[in-house]
This record gives structure tokens, sequence and C-alpha cells, in this order.
């Protein structure tokens, strides 16, 4: 009787820790890449956006979303509670990484791929950081760009394709391009104060470019300080 006993018990013990190994498996499986969820310590701003997206249909899904930005190093992680799920974007040390609600692709799957686009995560991110951080790098390439009569001179840009332009006329870094699968230019404006001589875009458009200069507006970020 005693032998059946310590049987059922260690039978018992293997099956609740196979349980919880596999309830870890399931929980990692939705992240793509290392887990950004150590970033909200380090975040030296933290922004409430309401941001909206254009749907394949024409109209427009608005949402708010929680965007945590750290200066240096540069991440950013874009937290959305949607009626799906949560949905969380982050760059961190250049990785790039997801995690999402088990419904929030079957809600609709075109829009999710725009919410959590990797191009445009990491566009975000240099966008933000380029008037917060103390120095600015420039770049010893001379190259300029011309969109609506603005002049823009690239000051920076990084292997993922990313370029961050200064605007001639504002002396403000408030362009950036990024090239993935698509090519998108993000444009800041409406600057707010975050410190003595630091400043952040409470406005963004995202443009996609679909060939040559057609341009289209697939998403803005209206945002302000928590």
């Amino acid at each position: 009787m005693k032998k059946l006993l310590i049987v059922l018990v260690v039978a018992v013990l293997f099956l609740s820790l196979t349980g919880c190994q596999e309830q870890k498996s399931k929980d990692s499986s939705k992240w793509r890449k290392p887990s950004p969820s150590g970033l909200e310590k380090q975040a030296d701003i933290k922004l409430v956006s309401m941001a909206r997206f254009l749907c394949g249909d024409g109209s427009w899904y608005l949402t708010e979303q929680k965007h945590e930005i750290s200066i240096e190093p540069a991440a950013i992680k874009v937290t959305a509670k949607e009626p799906s799920g949560e949905i969380i974007s982050a760059v961190q040390n250049g990785q790039f990484a997801v995690r999402k609600g088990s419904k929030a692709v079957a809600a609709d799957k075109e829009l999710f791929e725009l919410m959590t686009n990797e191009t445009i995560c990491k566009a975000l991110l240099e966008l933000y950081v380029a008037e917060l951080k103390k120095t600015q790098t420039g770049s010893n390439q001379t190259v300029s760009l011309t969109l609506e009569g603005q002049v823009y001179n690239l000051v920076f840009s990084d292997k993922n394709g990313v370029e961050v332009y200064k605007n001639k006329a504002t002396q403000k870094n408030d362009l950036v391009v990024s090239q993935g699968k698509r090519k998108y230019i993000l444009f800041g404006y409406n600057y707010l104060k975050f410190a003595e001589g630091r400043y952040f875009p409470s406005k963004i458009d995202v443009y996609v470019y679909n060939d040559g200069s057609d341009r289209k507006l697939i998403a803005q970020y209206d945002s302000r300080l928590l």
C-alpha cells in the first residue's frame, strides 16, 4: 500500500512539472526573437499615443497605444490593448520582437501586420530618439533629398536600411526613411520639449512608397507624455 501511494505521489509531481513546462513553452512561442519584457525599467520617456492605421477597405482603425522609449541605448516598446488581445512590439539591441494575444492575427491579419511592421517600428524608434539624444551623430555622406519643397540632409544611416535626415529649414532631425520589403517615410512634427535641448515629435505621419514618388499615408501617431 505504501509503495502504491509513493508511486501515485511521484506520478502527480511528474505530471505537474510536465504541465508547467508545456505552459512555459506555449507562452514563449508567442515571441519572435528575444522578449522585450525588460524594456519598461529602461524607459526614459513614456507616451500615450492615439494611433490610426489604414485598413484594406480604405477605412481607418483607431486605437490607443503606450510608447516606452529608452534613449541610450535606443529601444522602444509599443503596447496596445486590443479587443482580440494585447499586442506588444519592441526593438531592443537592434532586435525586433512581437507578442500577441492568440486571436490577434485572426481578427484582421492585414491590420495586425501593419501595426507590428518591423521596418516601421525601427524607423519610429529612430525618429523618437533623433532629437532626444544629447549628441547627434553626423554623416560623412553628402546625401540630400527634397520632399514637398523641403530639403533634407542625411545625418545617420545604419545597416538595417534606416536613414535619418535633418530638415535644412528647421534644423530638426524630423524625417526617417526605412527600407524593408517596402520603402517607408516617417515625418515628425509638433515637437514637444522633454528636457533642455531635447525634444520629441508629438505627431508622426507614416507613408509607404509604392513606386517612385507615389506615396500613400498608412498610419499616424498623436502622442503626449504620460
